[in-house]
């Protein structure tokens, strides 16, 4: 195994020992203030809301970083310039540079906060005009909240990673309102308006732009108003010509409702919706493409989700469901996952590959059945890599 990959291996075994991630981000000289930010927390719809921000800047001819998270394929997914992934040679550099500077001081950090000084670092050797960031899980104590962002956005509230963040609205709703920053504009998705936002807005004296529609059932139309409402705010700062906000409103992430056709074999549609809101969506986003079509679910899942409420919204869906160990340690067990099924009176399948769970579902008849994979972002890459060998023609909605 190559220096890259066992660097990057070993992040995964990290853990905070009384980290201070404001401490770390000062000794290293402060490195996020050194450019202009967006910084962006929601449940769902920050990914897609940042990576349409960035590529609006981009075509308006910046220089723009982008973090964001989790990777699908490679690590270096989570930190990019203008589209182009960080290099497996500058992770060698910033990991053993960190790793260096941390042993002299005793001092320990985890994978995500280590992975968020690396991207800050690299933006500001790369000399980025504006960086695009997007918070891990909640937002008050998430590592990305050191920056001091021309604008705060905040794009969803639903019940997500409640172990860490609490099990009511308006706890996460106070986690995330944590990113908003004395006097800097915070711009609130309607599914994003709980009182500590409202609150925590007045207290910073953070002026709060609303998006102008009051209810969607689209999260794509959702967040793509969100992202009108950060390009005003950006216009005050960045000339954006109209042709790249239009260009850039339509730009998306890789599996969120990443549609795989074949000629006579199902369309496989991939979406990373992992949690009950996200799944609610996503069923409601198939019953109006796909009225008269059988459902056919790969799903797997995390471990720190609300596993009954998720299953519930696939059940809700689903003619059929397999069964997909995640990568990594990060998954619920098949094995625990069907006892949740069974509760609710649904028998799924177990697959040992994706390869195994996809031909499975290639005998099916293509007019009148669909293929959804959903959940988490670490069953994705290898259902990818098994899609490729029935050479799809790839498409996106």
């Amino acid at each position: 195994m190559d220096q890259y990959s066992l660097l990057v291996e070993s992040l995964f075994y990290l853990r905070s020992k009384d980290a201070d991630i404001n401490w770390l981000h000062n000794a290293l000289g402060s490195p996020a203030l050194s450019y202009p930010t967006v910084h962006i927390a929601g449940t769902n719809g920050k990914g897609s809301v940042a990576i349409k921000t960035a590529t609006i800047l981009e075509l308006s001819g910046y220089r723009v970083g982008l973090y964001t998270s989790p990777h699908i394929e490679s690590y270096r997914e989570r930190i990019k310039i203008n589209g182009e992934m960080i290099s497996r040679d500058h992770v060698v550099h910033y990991l053993d540079f960190l790793k260096e500077f941390l042993e002299k001081r005793w001092q320990q950090y985890n994978f995500f906060e280590l992975t968020t000084m690396m991207a800050f670092l690299y933006f500001r050797d790369m000399k980025v005009d504006v960086a695009v960031i997007e918070t891990g899980i909640g937002g008050r104590y998430d590592a990305t909240n050191v920056v001091h962002p021309l604008v705060s956005v905040i794009t969803t509230i639903s019940k997500d990673h409640e172990s860490e963040l609490g099990n009511t609205l308006n706890a996460i709703a106070y986690q995330k309102a944590g990113i908003i920053k004395q006097n800097v504009p915070v711009v609130v998705g309607y599914r994003g308006s709980y009182p500590p936002v409202m609150e925590e807005a007045f207290k910073k004296n953070a002026p709060i732009i609303f998006n102008s529609l009051c209810q969607s059932d689209s999260y794509s139309i959702e967040n793509q108003l969100i992202v009108k409402e950060v390009v005003k705010v950006l216009a005050n700062h960045f000339t954006i010509p109209s042709s790249a906000e239009k260009e850039g409103l339509l730009k998306e992430q890789a599996c969120r409702f990443e549609i795989h056709d074949f000629p006579h074999v199902p369309t496989f549609i991939l979406d990373v919706a992992h949690n009950m809101d996200g799944l609610n969506q996503l069923h409601k986003r198939l019953k109006k493409g796909y009225p008269d079509k059988d459902i056919h679910v790969i799903f797997g899942i995390s471990k720190d989700k609300d596993h009954l409420s998720c299953v519930q919204e696939i059940v809700n869906m689903a003619k059929s469901v397999q069964l997909l160990n995640p990568l990594y340690n990060k998954g619920l067990s098949n094995k625990d996952l069907i006892d949740v099924f069974l509760s609710l009176g649904h028998e799924p399948r177990s697959a040992t590959s994706a390869s195994e769970a996809i031909d499975r579902c290639i005998c099916l008849d293509k007019s009148k059945n669909i293929v959804v994979v959903c959940g988490t972002f670490y069953i994705m890459d290898e259902v990818k890599r098994a899609l490729t060998s029935l050479k799809p023609s790839k498409t996106a909605i």
